[in-house]
């Protein structure tokens, strides 16, 4: 996605002219992650949508050559704008997309290299909602993600790492490191780290796959809607057009209606034999298989799996067109399984069941 000129200039205009406005009760705050490319900036405590967003930090002496790579592949950043005054540099950074940015609460901006120049303390932030209105615009604090504030090039380490004079000693003997969605902060009162569904969360959170039902509600034990499964595949290909087919039921005003489309024209979805699709009916786990299926067919991935249904008392119960899919969902580990010893294939697969199902699909079945 790429925005034209004109509007990048009218973003810029507002930024630039925007007078200073109240966060709220809830301020948002950065944090970043160092890695070798530079350090990896987000943003927490976000209230509503973004569409636009810019941070200024100032560094001493000379910064000549800083890069910054935006986080999501549908937003456009113009690089970094330099400011050299006073023995001192101001960097600033810019991004902007035609949807939300933000997930939840959570933003992520990108990655800011200065070229071997530590982050400072603090930086400036505004944030635009989608009328290009400056939703939000003041100082904040600049912390390390696992250091609990430090600043520095040297980065931040999990308890029981080296310290910063070891790694800069062997940092270039070590491959970089993937950012580690365990990591992650939820902002979800009903996601706790006790939760056998925790990690899944993180996981589908961290890589914008689910969000919230609410700002801090994550709803754990509600069934997934078969228009949500679409819509969160849709996501993963990046909101792709196509398709005409329309369900009768199917709303076309509704978030859904593009993504069951598009699910349609790729034979992922097929409806009922009643001719509608049933957007808000709750998926069943042999539906979700199913779709999973194809989808991992769509996608050239191996397919080849298969795992036995004998040790499940209800095997029998897998409807034809779903035998297939399950066995591969079990060979693959996608399902294991209830703990009542059955494989539940018409039981509704929860939030928390599709957010595992996910991650282990993305780990176990998905391709680079």
């Amino acid at each position: 996605m790429r925005r034209t000129l004109c509007t990048l200039l009218s973003i810029l205009t507002v930024l630039s002219c925007a007078a200073p406005a109240a966060w709220g009760a809830s301020a948002p705050s950065v944090t970043y992650r160092n890695g070798s490319g530079g350090a990896s900036l987000s943003v927490s405590g976000v209230n509503g949508g973004v569409y636009g967003a810019q941070l200024t930090v100032t560094v001493p002496g000379s910064c000549p050559n800083p890069s910054f790579t935006p986080a999501g592949k549908d937003v456009y950043s113009p690089g970094c704008t330099v400011e050299e005054s006073g023995g001192s540099t101001k960097i600033t950074i810019y991004l902007t997309a035609d949807t939300p940015m933000n997930i939840g609460a959570s933003l992520s901006l990108g990655t800011l290299n200065l070229g071997g120049a530590s982050l400072p303390s603090s930086g400036e932030l505004k944030l635009l909602d989608r009328g290009l209105n400056v939703s939000a615009d003041a100082t904040v604090t600049l912390r390390a993600a696992s250091s609990g504030g430090s600043s520095g090039s040297g980065g931040s380490r999990p308890s029981g790492g080296k310290d910063d004079k070891d790694d800069k000693n062997d940092k270039d003997d070590k491959p970089e490191e993937k950012p580690d969605y365990t990591d992650v902060v939820l902002p979800f009162s009903d996601a706790g780290r006790g939760d056998w569904y925790y990690t899944a969360v993180q996981f589908v959170y961290a890589n914008r796959m689910m969000s919230g039902t609410t700002g801090d509600s994550f709803s754990p034990n509600t069934p997934t809607t078969r228009g949500m499964i679409v819509t969160i595949l849709h996501r993963l290909e990046g909101n792709p057009a196509g398709g005409s087919k329309v369900f009768p039921d199917v709303d076309q005003s509704l978030y859904y209606a593009a993504p069951i489309a598009w699910a349609s024209a790729q034979g992922l979805v097929n409806g009922y034999d009643t001719g509608g699709f049933g957007p808000e009916d709750p998926i069943t786990r042999q539906q979700l298989a199913a779709i999973l299926y194809r989808y991992a067919e769509s996608k050239g991935y191996d397919t080849s799996a298969r795992g036995s249904l004998d040790g499940f008392r209800d095997a029998a119960m897998v409807n034809d067109y779903a035998v297939e899919p399950i066995r591969w969902a079990v060979g693959t580990g996608l399902i294991s399984g209830m703990d009542d010893g059955t494989i539940s294939p018409t039981g509704r697969a929860t939030r928390a069941q599709v957010a595992t199902i996910l991650m282990r699909f993305c780990e176990n079945v998905a391709e680079d």
